[in-house]
């Protein structure tokens, strides 16, 4: 899980990113556009010690060159 990002992002780079996980200021910061598309929850009320931020967005125009995006994203959480 930690070592995903080795597969890259694609050729072309994508347009659209549903962004998990991750802050409103993050997905704001990262993206020209993003819109709250839901949220992250179980029927069963277990709390995900991996998810801090609960939200689900779709974004869209990346605020900068991807291969730059990419190299700086490689963090485990």
């Amino acid at each position: 899980m930690n070592s995903h990002w080795l597969r890259g992002y694609g050729d072309p780079p994508p347009e659209t990113v549903i962004v998990v996980g991750m802050s409103r200021d993050f997905a704001q910061s990262a993206f020209e556009s993003c819109q709250i598309a839901g949220h992250v929850s179980n029927r069963f009320g277990i709390k995900n010690s991996a998810i801090h931020n609960i939200d689900i967005f779709v974004c869209h125009s990346l605020r900068q060159p991807w291969p730059l995006f990419w190299q700086e994203f490689q963090y485990y959480g």
